[in-house]
Protein backbone atom coordinates (compact mmCIF):
# COMPACT_ATOMS: atom_id res chain seq x y z
CA UNK A 1 0.00 0.00 0.00
CA UNK A 2 1.54 3.07 -0.73
CA UNK A 3 2.51 5.77 2.07
CA UNK A 4 2.45 9.38 0.91
CA UNK A 5 3.87 12.07 3.30
CA UNK A 6 3.41 15.78 2.02
CA UNK A 7 5.81 18.17 3.82
CA UNK A 8 5.09 21.75 3.76
CA UNK A 9 7.06 24.90 4.60
CA UNK A 10 4.15 26.98 5.34
CA UNK A 11 0.89 25.77 7.19
CA UNK A 12 -1.91 28.42 6.09
CA UNK A 13 -4.14 26.07 3.73
CA UNK A 14 -7.43 25.36 4.77
CA UNK A 15 -8.58 21.60 5.99
CA UNK A 16 -10.93 21.74 3.55
CA UNK A 17 -8.28 22.03 0.79
CA UNK A 18 -5.88 19.45 2.25
CA UNK A 19 -8.67 17.15 2.67
CA UNK A 20 -9.56 17.51 -1.31
CA UNK A 21 -6.08 17.33 -1.91
CA UNK A 22 -5.66 13.91 -0.10
CA UNK A 23 -8.54 12.48 -2.15
CA UNK A 24 -7.26 13.69 -5.60
CA UNK A 25 -3.62 12.52 -4.65
CA UNK A 26 -5.76 8.96 -3.95
CA UNK A 27 -7.49 9.04 -7.64
CA UNK A 28 -4.53 9.92 -9.88
CA UNK A 29 -2.45 7.32 -8.09
CA UNK A 30 -5.17 4.48 -8.67
CA UNK A 31 -5.77 5.48 -12.12
CA UNK A 32 -2.12 4.21 -13.05
CA UNK A 33 -3.50 0.88 -13.85
CA UNK A 34 0.36 -0.60 -13.38
CA UNK A 35 0.08 -0.41 -9.95
CA UNK A 36 -2.64 -2.60 -9.43
CA UNK A 37 -4.57 -1.12 -6.65
CA UNK A 38 -7.91 -1.18 -6.36
CA UNK A 39 -9.69 1.98 -4.73
CA UNK A 40 -8.44 4.33 -3.15
CA UNK A 41 -8.48 3.26 0.18
CA UNK A 42 -5.03 1.06 -1.35
CA UNK A 43 -3.21 4.58 -0.75
CA UNK A 44 -2.24 6.79 2.54
CA UNK A 45 -2.00 10.72 1.75
CA UNK A 46 -0.19 11.69 5.39
CA UNK A 47 -0.30 15.58 5.62
CA UNK A 48 2.01 16.05 8.71
CA UNK A 49 1.76 19.62 10.05
CA UNK A 50 4.31 18.47 13.04
CA UNK A 51 6.90 17.42 10.90
CA UNK A 52 6.88 20.41 8.54
CA UNK A 53 10.14 22.27 8.63
CA UNK A 54 10.44 26.18 8.28
CA UNK A 55 12.91 26.49 5.25
CA UNK A 56 14.76 30.03 4.76
CA UNK A 57 14.20 31.72 1.63
CA UNK A 58 11.24 33.58 0.00
CA UNK A 59 10.21 30.14 -1.86
CA UNK A 60 7.86 27.68 -0.06
CA UNK A 61 9.10 24.27 -0.93
CA UNK A 62 7.23 21.29 -0.48
CA UNK A 63 8.71 17.64 -0.28
CA UNK A 64 6.39 14.86 -0.92
CA UNK A 65 7.80 10.97 -0.49
CA UNK A 66 5.69 8.46 -1.63
CA UNK A 67 6.69 5.33 0.06
CA UNK A 68 5.65 1.65 0.33
CA UNK A 69 5.77 1.02 -3.03
CA UNK A 70 6.58 -2.90 -3.46
CA UNK A 71 8.89 -3.79 -6.56
CA UNK A 72 6.99 -5.57 -9.37
CA UNK A 73 7.83 -6.68 -12.76
CA UNK A 74 4.80 -4.08 -13.53
CA UNK A 75 6.03 -1.10 -11.90
CA UNK A 76 8.50 -0.20 -13.98
CA UNK A 77 10.81 3.10 -13.97
CA UNK A 78 8.49 4.24 -16.46
CA UNK A 79 5.79 3.84 -14.27
CA UNK A 80 7.59 4.98 -11.33
CA UNK A 81 8.05 8.40 -13.04
CA UNK A 82 4.33 8.63 -14.62
CA UNK A 83 3.12 8.39 -10.41
CA UNK A 84 5.87 10.98 -9.87
CA UNK A 85 4.58 13.04 -12.14
CA UNK A 86 1.27 12.71 -11.70
CA UNK A 87 1.35 13.52 -7.85
CA UNK A 88 3.62 16.21 -8.39
CA UNK A 89 1.75 17.63 -10.88
CA UNK A 90 -1.48 17.90 -8.65
CA UNK A 91 0.57 19.18 -5.95
CA UNK A 92 1.92 22.15 -7.81
CA UNK A 93 -2.07 22.65 -8.91
CA UNK A 94 -2.89 22.98 -5.62
CA UNK A 95 0.24 24.95 -4.28
CA UNK A 96 0.97 27.10 -7.61
CA UNK A 97 3.95 29.49 -5.90
CA UNK A 98 5.61 26.77 -4.47
CA UNK A 99 8.68 24.39 -5.56
CA UNK A 100 7.87 21.07 -5.31
CA UNK A 101 10.15 17.76 -5.02
CA UNK A 102 8.87 14.49 -5.01
CA UNK A 103 10.23 11.10 -4.52
CA UNK A 104 9.33 7.40 -4.27
CA UNK A 105 11.06 4.45 -2.65
CA UNK A 106 10.42 0.99 -3.39
CA UNK A 107 10.82 -1.76 -1.21
CA UNK A 108 12.00 -5.22 -1.63
CA UNK A 109 8.96 -8.11 -0.75
CA UNK A 110 11.68 -10.31 0.23
CA UNK A 111 12.68 -8.22 3.36
CA UNK A 112 11.09 -8.46 6.43
CA UNK A 113 7.59 -6.41 6.95
CA UNK A 114 4.23 -6.54 8.48
CA UNK A 115 0.98 -6.07 6.97
CA UNK A 116 -2.32 -6.37 8.60
CA UNK A 117 -4.20 -9.46 6.75
CA UNK A 118 -7.13 -9.07 5.31
CA UNK A 119 -10.48 -9.71 6.80
CA UNK A 120 -10.72 -13.45 4.48
CA UNK A 121 -6.97 -14.20 4.76
CA UNK A 122 -7.65 -13.61 8.45
CA UNK A 123 -10.31 -16.80 9.23
CA UNK A 124 -8.12 -18.86 6.75
CA UNK A 125 -4.59 -18.61 8.08
CA UNK A 126 -2.57 -20.65 10.35
CA UNK A 127 -1.58 -19.34 14.12
CA UNK A 128 2.08 -19.48 15.10
CA UNK A 129 2.02 -21.62 18.33
CA UNK A 130 5.86 -21.11 19.08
Amino acid sequence: MPVIKIFRSVKDQKDTQISELKQEIKEVVVKIEALNLKEKNDVIVLFPYEASAVFEGEQEEIVVEISNLFNKKERTKEVIDKLLYNVGQLVEDYFPNARVQCTAESIDSTKNFYITPDDDEKDGGEEDTD
